[in-house]
């Protein structure tokens, strides 16, 4: 029973991996609620509107950074969210497996 048990273990640990084969910089929503995708790096609503949305522990890609904003692709959005929010690297990686 042990060795079926960590057989099965080890084949949900490769498929969880094999989602991360989808990123190439992967990022991780760290949010209580929800997290704004925004259609410019800012958060005043008057000049950047929201586009999206991101849950808690929803993966990303990251395409770029700039001043405290990750330009991120998430499904079928791509804009920018507050570099807060997000987790990236060895801990994004730890938390989608």
């Amino acid at each position: 029973i042990e060795i079926e048990l960590r057989s099965m273990m080890d084949e949900e640990i490769a498929r969880k991996a094999a989602v991360l084969d989808e990123y190439e910089n992967l990022g991780i929503a760290m949010v209580k609620n929800y997290l704004n995708v925004r259609e410019l790096p800012s958060s005043d609503n008057t000049k950047s509107k929201i586009i999206g949305k991101m849950i808690h522990d929803t993966a990303c890609e990251i395409l770029d950074y700039a001043d405290g904003w990750y330009k991120i692709s998430s499904g079928p959005v791509t804009g920018y969210v507050a570099e807060e929010y997000i987790v990236t690297g060895k801990e994004a990686i730890d938390i989608a497996l």
